[in-house]
């Protein structure tokens, strides 16, 4: 087969892998062809590393005057039809609404009690920066600390101003 039958038999490969709208893995399966054959005949710079067979089919192929698919069928290479992919349904974790858990949380006694003792603690002189006599700030100070969660860390530090 010469160059100028092979460019026609590519164009009209090609042609029909379009109009079909066809890959090249399915065209390949019309004629018992791989992909990689597919894309060779598609480029001239590859017919070298086309055997004579491959170009046969396309030749018996062309001959037969049918279209890839019809051709298939009637050669015993039927393409399976194309299936939508079903995917799985998508799961989506919801994450609780924590600002509805904190409302909820200081709706309830404990709640209630551990932020009035936060508000009475944020009002004591030694967070405003009042001044404050030490022995009945040191008093009240620890009397609202025993009261904050053990799970709350205050970091405190003292500078002095002389």
């Amino acid at each position: 087969m010469n160059d100028i039958a092979k460019k026609a038999a590519s164009e009209k490969f090609l042609a029909a892998i379009e109009k079909e709208n066809l890959g090249k893995a399915e065209a390949g399966k019309c004629l018992n062809i791989t992909p990689s054959e597919v894309s060779k005949i598609l480029n001239s710079s590859y017919w070298n590393k086309l055997g004579p067979s491959t170009w046969e089919n396309v030749l018996v192929w062309i001959n037969s005057g049918q279209s890839l698919k019809e051709y298939s069928v009637k050669h015993g290479r039927v393409l399976p039809e194309k299936k939508p992919i079903e995917l799985p349904p998508k799961i989506i974790s919801v994450k609780p609404d924590k600002d509805k858990e904190w409302e909820e949380w200081l709706n309830t006694p404990e709640g209630k009690a551990k932020m009035d003792n936060a508000i009475m603690l944020s009002k004591h002189p030694f967070f405003t920066g009042e001044p404050i006599a030490a022995p009945s700030f040191m008093e009240s100070l620890i009397e609202a600390l025993k009261q904050i969660p053990s799970n709350v860390t205050i970091q405190i530090s003292i500078n002095e101003n002389k």
